[in-house]
C-alpha cells in the first residue's frame, strides 16, 4: 500500500504484482522513527516481531460511532400463532 487516500477512501496497492485499490479502513498508517526500521518496512512489506513496538508509532483513524444493534424480534412459535387464530375465530 503506498501514497495518499484518495477522495473516495482509497489507497492504491500492489500484491503478487497486482495492482488495485485497498480501503482506509484496511489500512494503519505508522510513523517510523528510524531510517533502519523504515528500509525494512519498505523491503519486505511488514515488520517482523522482532522490530521493536517503540521503533514505531501508530496514527489511528477517526472511528465512525457504531450504532448499537437492536436485539432480534423474538420469534413467536406456530403454537401459539395458531392458537390465537382458534381463539378469534
Amino acid at each position: 500500500v503506498y501514497g495518499d487516500k484518495d477522495a473516495d477512501g482509497f489507497y492504491q496497492g500492489e500484491s503478487c504484482g497486482r495492482l488495485g485499490y485497498v480501503p482506509c479502513n484496511m489500512v494503519s498508517e505508522i510513523q517510523v522513527e528510524d531510517e533502519e526500521t523504515r528500509q525494512q518496512l519498505l523491503q519486505q512489506g511488514f515488520l517482523s516481531t522482532a522490530a521493536s513496538m517503540e521503533k514505531i508509532g501508530t496514527r489511528t483513524h477517526a472511528q465512525l460511532p457504531r450504532r448499537p444493534v437492536p436485539p432480534p424480534k423474538p420469534r413467536r412459535s406456530k403454537k401459539v400463532e395458531s392458537a390465537a387464530l382458534w381463539e378469534e375465530a
